[in-house]
């Protein structure tokens, strides 16, 4: 998937939950918005250049 900046995320989706970039854990169901949808994590996703 791809984020607004372009960079890339890495979605793991099993029965019991979604990581994302396998450090960040969707933490509550997507709530719907009229742009798309808001998922609350359990950690900061950072761009590539800051996360390094």
């Amino acid at each position: 998937m791809k984020t607004v900046e372009g960079g890339n995320l890495k979605i793991t989706v099993t029965p019991q939950e979604v990581i994302i970039n396998d450090n960040v854990k969707a933490i509550q169901p997507s709530i719907k918005a009229s742009n798309g949808v808001i998922v609350r994590v359990d950690n900061l996703l950072l761009p590539p250049d800051l996360s390094n």
